[in-house]
């Protein structure tokens, strides 16, 4: 599977959201760096896993519409 490519402006939202996450749920500041390295971690190493499985569930999802 290809390397998941997000806009720069996708990256940044997300960024934000995992800073903001740490700093609510886990009370720890995380950095621009270390987000951005955390992101590219999940994308890499994760990423392929939620496309699957969004696939599937759309596919099923497509499949019980079509049979009722």
């Amino acid at each position: 599977m290809s390397e998941i490519e997000l806009s720069n402006s996708q990256k940044e939202a997300l960024v934000l959201k995992l800073q903001r996450y740490f700093d609510a749920e886990l009370e720890q500041e995380l950095e621009q760096f270390d987000a951005e390295f955390l992101l590219d971690f999940f994308a890499k190493e994760m990423g392929s896993t939620f496309y699957n499985q969004g696939s599937y569930t759309r596919h099923h999802s497509r499949c019980r519409f079509q049979s009722a």
